[in-house]
């Protein structure tokens, strides 16, 4: 979000990056589900991709490209810097998550589901929409807009 709206952006700043599986998808209210949706969602799921079999096999293949891979966190793998080379970056793995309000269009979301249990959904576009919108609210908070000079 921040690369793209042009915020925050320094040269010791980490990227996110989502590995987001799309075959399966999880449906609940904006703030995500309950233990009683999540149970149903998963007794009606039939195929063999659970949160904790694509974390591991997402896993596998980032410690297949780099041994210097953390995966002993909670909610993403941590894959440190190379001097002159990429920042440090943290890798989401995530499925498909959809909101379907009583009246207009449904929101698509990722979710997250964390190694202690929990779930987290994030609403990525939202952010991405809501961040530009304000870039273009306050022109002078933009990085590459030059303030005049002080008269003082």
């Amino acid at each position: 979000g921040s690369w793209a709206n042009n915020t925050n952006v320094s040269s010791d700043s980490d990227m996110d990056i989502k590995v987001e599986f799309t075959q399966r998808i999880y449906r609940g209210s904006p703030a995500g589900m309950t233990s009683w949706d999540l149970m149903l969602q998963n007794s009606n799921y039939n195929g063999s991709w659970t949160p904790e079999k694509f974390r591991s096999e997402l896993g596998i293949a980032l410690r297949r490209a780099s041994s210097a891979v953390d995966a002993s966190r909670n909610v993403a793998f941590y894959v440190p810097s190379v001097p002159g080379s990429r920042p440090d970056t943290d890798v989401v793995p995530c499925f498909t998550y959809v909101h379907k309000p009583a009246f207009g269009d449904p929101n698509r979301g990722t979710v997250v589901f964390t190694k202690d249990g929990k779930h987290i959904v994030n609403w990525s576009q939202q952010q991405l929409d809501n961040g530009r919108a304000k870039n273009t609210r306050t022109p002078l908070c933009q990085p590459w807009v030059r303030r005049p000079a002080s008269s003082g």
